[in-house]
């Protein structure tokens, strides 16, 4: 099958996402809804915005109320929002005011100054409703988790190289000299900041998934997601990756059924920072470590 379908109804029934329709896979319609240009302060636009976010757009919602907002696809905008969740659940869930704004302010920084990285365009980030809501471009394409079941080792291959070419040119960026918040948990806090000392800083999305990847004719055209993205010492985001990002060779290899060349595509981006035998995030040390 073409990994880059789009098409719904030419989507084998095994196809690991049927049942989720709305996730993954996109390709630009006429009429498809794009917001008009208004500041993020038209609060009235942007709330009538929500009006489009039903549970028929919802790709997902939040189940039992642990994350406090579901995640809609509304013709060409991708909405952040707990607003069809009762008050208790939006009061129970996260907080997604900072990462909302890193998200932001990292996209931002990418495409001013290197622009090659395709991110999101940013239409709206603050409280509607009383919850935290972010609008954000639904980019054209198919996630690179989507179209993997479906792609030759070449493919394969070729991805994981573009995206070391990400890595590299994020970390060539220089740190502006920033100072470090909050917003991540500790087991990750630990290996980003406390386990290496002082190392020269660079800039690191840090939660490189192939569900954050976003392909097209064999190209990355996107990537998303840049809540976790910051300035880090070089190894820690190469330990985050391998240690909470990616699966563990330990808790498949004895699973029933699964075979070695089955184990091996598991975790196949696993080394995604593992450069020629070598480690990419090596460098010379200095003192801060920050997110945006």
């Amino acid at each position: 099958m073409d990994p880059y379908q789009t098409e719904l109804s030419k989507l084998p029934g095994s196809d690991m996402y049927a049942d989720v329709p709305l996730y993954g896979r996109y390709k630009t319609q006429q009429g498809d809804f794009v917001p008009a240009p208004r500041p993020a302060a038209d609060v009235s636009y942007w709330d009538g915005v929500l009006e489009l976010c039903t549970p028929e757009t919802r790709i997902y919602g939040d189940s039992g109320g642990a994350l406090g907002r579901d995640v809609f696809a509304v013709g060409g905008i991708i909405v952040h929002s707990g607003h069809l969740q009762s008050e208790a659940e939006r009061r129970e869930g996260r907080d997604y005011s900072y990462g909302d704004a890193n998200d932001v302010a990292a996209a931002k920084l990418v495409s001013e100054r290197i622009p090659d990285i395709l991110v999101p365009i940013y239409y709206f980030q603050g409280k509607l409703r009383g919850c935290d809501v972010m609008i954000q471009q639904r980019v054209e394409g198919v996630g690179l988790n989507v179209a993997w079941p479906y792609l030759s080792a070449q493919q394969k291959a070729k991805f994981k190289e573009q995206v070391r070419g990400v890595v590299r040119k994020l970390l060539a960026l220089r740190d502006p000299g920033r100072e470090s918040k909050g917003g991540i948990q500790e087991r990750e806090r630990a290996l980003l900041f406390d386990r290496y000392g002082e190392e020269e800083l660079g800039f690191a999305h840090n939660d490189l998934n192939a569900s954050n990847i976003i392909v097209r004719d064999d190209v990355v055209v996107g990537v998303l997601d840049w809540e976790m993205a910051g300035w880090f010492g070089r190894e820690g985001p190469a330990e985050v990756h391998h240690q909470i990002r990616m699966p563990d060779r330990g808790t498949y290899a004895h699973a029933p059924k699964m075979t070695e060349e089955r184990l091996a595509d598991l975790l196949y981006w696993n080394d995604l920072y593992d450069f020629r035998g070598t480690r990419a995030w090596s460098g010379s040390r200095i003192h801060r470590e920050s997110h945006i």
